[in-house]
């Protein structure tokens, strides 16, 4: 009788622990998609990213430290992290024309 206990503790514990796990495996479905996106999206592109980061670096006179790219409003977008003296700074770079936005003074690395 004891042996029987523990294995419906053990499968319960099992089962609960893949119940909580569920939405983590659902998020990570829903990134796959979005980087499939953003995957096409800088196919069609002409920017590249080393080439965005260039543009950033002469719109905020300064050395990148880090870039990144997203999608905003369906659109491919380069965010890059600019070190200019001893101000830090993000610049949006847009996917398909390559211009690099307004540099903005920011506190702190995302």
């Amino acid at each position: 009788m004891k042996k029987v206990s523990w294995y419906v503790r053990a499968s319960v514990i099992v089962a609960a622990r893949g119940l909580f796990a569920l939405p983590g495996y659902a998020h990570c479905g829903k990134c796959a998609g979005d980087c499939k996106k953003m995957t096409d999206a800088m196919g069609e592109a002409k920017v590249t990213l080393s080439k965005a980061i260039e543009a950033a670096e002469a719109q905020g006179k300064g050395k990148a430290l880090s870039a990144n790219t997203s999608m905003k409003d369906g659109k491919l977008e380069m965010t890059v992290y600019c070190l200019a003296g001893d101000k830090l700074q993000e610049i949006h770079v847009d996917g398909k024309t390559g211009k690099a936005g307004e540099a903005k003074d920011i506190k702190a690395l995302p």
